[in-house]
């Protein structure tokens, strides 16, 4: 069988390609970099139609977007105020698709962690996959396996490509030493609380005001949570609702609920990776 990225190639030269892809790994385990696979595959394929600069998680050209999320935070269409990330921001996705290709025969928008897309956002994208350019194809690195509206999964074509693993003992970090290097010298207070929680929930008292309402230490909380988990040996069924109390953590900022009763319920969601 050909390779898929060989397939692609083909239909980019012959003007054939569709507008809209989702990428999904073929596999799920503590021993697959999920998201490296998608990326290494998506390079591989662009780089068979033109020379690209290095870079270690995208790859850039006039006729290439690349999108990812920071921290695991949920894409916005404009920046927020109290955002201090540049990267969920897909404002610059909507202008990039109103050109025409610079120097390749299309245009390519890759978005990495697809699941990350909010309804709102996945409406406003909607309308554009309804009439779309026609020189342009869109890219879902979709590494968990997200949930999406039906009327965006009726557009898209799936491709399901082989996920590299590693050895056991190569290339991910346990659980335990993410917390350790993440928080221990930025927030000792932070990491000893969870530290405690994690041994006994009886300390929760301590974790959830050691949580406080600092918003750089919830970020950098909730990015070491998301980091562990990937590398964890969880089952998929656990990452999943890990992934579900995530969207929610991000959705429920607009009710203006305490960062600490929303970043617990990510903690125990996650409780079993750091075990």
């Amino acid at each position: 069988m050909r390779p898929i990225e060989e397939i692609l190639k083909t239909r980019y030269q012959a003007g054939s390609m569709a507008n809209f892809y989702r990428i999904v790994p073929d596999q799920a385990t503590e021993q697959t970099e999920l998201q490296k696979s998608l990326r290494d595959f998506i390079r591989k394929f662009l780089s068979t139609i033109g020379e690209l600069e290095k870079s270690p998680y995208s790859v850039n050209h006039p006729d290439v977007l690349y999108i990812k999320s920071s921290q695991g935070k949920a894409y916005t269409n404009q920046k927020r105020e109290d955002d201090l990330d540049e990267d969920n921001n897909f404002e610059e996705f909507f202008t990039f698709m109103e050109y025409s290709p610079y120097s390749w025969k299309r245009r390519f928008v890759i978005i990495e962690d697809a699941h990350l897309i909010p309804e709102n956002l996945s409406n406003k994208l909607l309308k554009l996959l309804e009439d779309p350019p026609t020189t342009s194809s869109i890219f879902f690195l979709d590494p968990f396996k997200g949930h999406y509206l039906a009327t965006i999964q009726s557009r898209w074509i799936k491709l399901t490509v082989k996920a590299s693993t590693v050895s056991k003992n190569e290339g991910l970090k346990k659980p335990v030493e993410i917390i350790k290097a993440k928080l221990e010298a930025k927030s000792p207070e932070l990491y000893s609380a969870l530290s405690s929680y994690i041994k006994g929930p009886e300390s929760s008292y301590v974790l959830y005001n050691a949580i406080g309402k600092n918003l750089k230490t919830q970020e950098l909380l909730v990015e070491a949570l998301i980091e562990g988990v990937r590398n964890s040996k969880q089952s998929f069924q656990e990452k999943q609702e890990f992934l579900h109390e995530l969207n929610w953590y991000q959705k429920s900022k607009a009710y203006n609920n305490p960062a600490s009763e929303r970043i617990m319920s990510l903690i125990n969601a996650s409780i079993s990776a750091f075990i």
